[in-house]
């Protein structure tokens, strides 16, 4: 039985990188036939692991730097030279949250500071476009890290600067003095949550108990969030808040946005381009991906969400494996397409700690069973 499957799984937040998902999914199907042919894209929706992926799949220069995480430690990072003064930098990479022990996460104190370095470092080696891919940040401040990394100085209301702004300083800044220069630099934010800056889905009640946030404090970060919105509307004259993706990754690209020219596009449609994936899916008999959680927030434009549209368009069926479900998502119904196949992959009965140690044999088993089960019966139904 000679198939095209095309594999193109998120990564298992805090359990599976997207790639060892793919190997567990591959391992699986061959498991029922080691004869398939395997088309393998480990991916993301422009949040982490979008720039191994690009790495793997394009043209590009490597350019190593130094820069902190988001709670301060130096690290080492990198982003991509993708020609004609056209830089990658990937958020996750410097202010995402997996690089962060779980006892340590809080959006209180975190920031994007460490992301406006990177930038920083482009635009001062020349680059005059910068594809920021966000999402995985460990952050909840605006992009006020960013803005400060890049030269903008904030104060409070004794005139005082404020050395370290954070998910708990927003509240407190009263002036904001940008630098006598602003470099003129292009930004493309890719990000595939639609998610606006505030409100009931907005970027804190959305996503910051995700970051570590406790329920108690979700009303103090989103004060301190729409305080900075106010102080930033009253300095730039513009009202932003309701910007296509302001809230994406804790509100990081929101700062950047009243200063510089920008736009915004899905970052699962840059790598697909990019790496020709839309051909593979015309070709492929049965499409995989898969999740650490399929919830309401996939709906906001995730990677699985994105692939079941790509699956749509092109009239191929899909298999999300996911570690859990929550049953009230409804795929099909959300994008009126009956090829959509939803499995959750972990026993209810196991612990996270469990459960992550046999997540890939979890993945490995439930795939064999379910491609045993769709194959056959859709040879009974030829026959």
């Amino acid at each position: 039985m000679q198939k095209n499957i095309l594999l193109i799984p998120d990564s298992y937040k805090d359990c599976l990188s997207a790639e060892k998902v793919a190997n567990a999914l591959e391992k699986g199907c061959k498991l029922f036939n080691e004869n398939f042919n395997f088309f393998s894209h480990p991916l993301s929706d422009g949040g982490e692991g979008a720039t191994i992926f690009l790495q793997n799949n394009i043209a590009h220069n490597t350019i190593n730097t130094t820069s902190i995480n988001a709670i301060g430690e130096k690290i080492l990072t990198n982003y991509l030279d993708l020609h004609n003064k056209s830089a990658f930098i990937e958020l996750a990479a410097t202010s995402g949250i997996q690089a962060i022990p779980i006892s340590l996460r809080t959006p209180l104190y975190t920031n994007t500071f460490g992301t406006g370095l990177v930038i920083k470092h482009a635009i001062e080696n020349g680059f005059k476009e910068i594809f920021l891919s966000l999402g995985g940040s460990a952050t909840n401040d605006g992009g006020a890290g960013i803005l400060q990394a890049l030269g903008f100085i904030f104060k409070d209301e004794n005139d005082c600067i404020i050395e370290h702004v954070n998910g708990s300083t927003l509240r407190n800044i009263k002036t904001i003095v940008p630098p006598k220069y602003i470099e003129k630099v292009k930004f493309t934010f890719a990000a595939d949550v639609q998610n606006i800056l505030l409100g009931e889905n907005g970027a804190t009640y959305t996503y910051a108990t995700q970051k570590g946030a406790k329920p108690s404090e979700l009303d103090s970060l989103e004060k301190g969030m729409r305080h900075f919105a106010n102080v930033l509307m009253n300095l730039t004259k513009k009202d932003l808040t309701k910007e296509t993706s302001s809230g994406a990754a804790g509100g990081a690209a929101f700062g950047l946005m009243h200063f510089y020219e920008y736009n915004v596009t899905s970052g699962f449609e840059i790598l697909c381009e990019r790496s020709g994936l839309e051909e593979k899916i015309k070709t492929a008999d049965l499409i995989i991906t898969g999740e650490g959680k399929t919830d309401k927030q996939t709906l906001n434009g995730k990677l699985v969400f994105k692939a079941c549209e790509l699956a749509k368009r092109h009239n191929k069926p899909i298999f999300i494996f996911s570690g859990r479900l929550e049953g009230h998502v409804d795929l099909r119904k959300a994008l009126d397409y009956s090829y959509i196949y939803t499995h959750e992959v972990s026993p209810k009965n196991l612990s996270f700690d469990q459960i992550k140690e046999i997540s890939e044999e979890l993945i490995t088993r439930k795939c064999y069973e379910e491609i045993k089960t769709y194959f056959s019966l859709q040879k009974s139904t030829c026959d």
